[in-house]
């Protein structure tokens, strides 16, 4: 990444400290305007718009596009997930997430727990235990097993129910 297009990172950076999230939104389709492959602009860009404006088809191009340009960004591959379960997109959320595990730091115990949301979301039970179990073998945080733990009640749960 260029000195230029850090700068305007922290530019935006600094808007959305500020709270001006129309502002770094702006600003991001400005140095997007200026620089198309900028991965790391359309992921932050993607970002906002799932959060903030909740404009998910917009978000959803965003993070093709950043995953065009920045496939090994470990941020990407959370929020990108995260918007296609919102958007009900199982199939393809488990393909972003198994694409997921290639990249080199990504947090292998999130990614296993938000397949474990996909399967459980489609009511693939002992799907959704394999992969809360899996995020609680890759974690060294008591809170986040705790966390997984209690995904696997809930799953339980349902299933004595259906």
């Amino acid at each position: 990444m260029s000195n230029a297009s850090q700068q305007q990172h922290l530019v935006v950076r600094r808007l959305l400290d500020q709270g001006r999230v129309g502002d770094a939104l702006a600003e991001l389709e400005l140095m997007l305007s200026a620089n198309a492959e900028d991965g790391k602009a359309h992921a932050l860009y993607g970002s906002l718009q799932m959060r903030e404006t909740v404009d998910y088809p917009a978000a959803e191009g965003a993070f093709r596009l950043a995953l065009r340009y920045s496939p090994t960004l470990p941020a990407l591959y959370y929020d990108f997930a995260e918007l296609l379960i919102r958007m009900d997109k199982p199939t393809e959320t488990i393909a972003v997430l198994n694409k997921a595990l290639e990249v080199q730091g990504i947090e292998k115990e999130r990614i296993h727990r938000l397949m474990g949301q996909v399967f459980e979301r489609e009511q693939r039970w002992s799907d959704a235990v394999e992969s809360y179990t899996r995020a609680i073998m890759h974690s060294l945080s008591e809170t986040f097993v705790q966390e997984c733990r209690k995904d696997m009640l809930r799953v339980r749960m349902k299933m004595q129910l259906g």
